[in-house]
């Protein structure tokens, strides 16, 4: 469920349960909620008091682009756009029998 907050691009998505701390897979698609193309913020609120709750997304990368200039790569994600390498937290699909937490 999506919940609109006072500004109309605000959307929340709600769930009947609550969730462990740890990771938590989401997945958002904006044709679901009637939202239009454009660019949209996301953030976690959650009710234990947490300041800042960080966001992982995932995506295909498009290409990557390697400044001549000696800085950072930038990676074109599909539907997120451009990434810095440095902001980068894992490559390919994850195996569903890992155990990681």
């Amino acid at each position: 469920m999506l919940r609109a907050m006072t500004t109309p691009s605000s959307l929340i998505p709600e769930g009947s349960s609550s969730v462990g701390p740890g990771q938590v897979d989401f997945s958002i698609n904006p044709a679901d909620y009637g939202i239009p193309p454009g660019d949209y913020d996301v953030s976690v609120v959650t009710n234990t008091g947490e300041e800042e709750v960080l966001i992982e997304v995932s995506g295909e990368v498009e290409d990557v682009r390697i400044p001549l200039d000696g800085s950072s790569p930038v990676l074109n994600v599909a539907g997120v756009g451009e990434v810095p390498f440095t902001m980068i937290s894992q490559f390919g699909v994850p195996d569903a029998d890992s155990d990681v937490a």
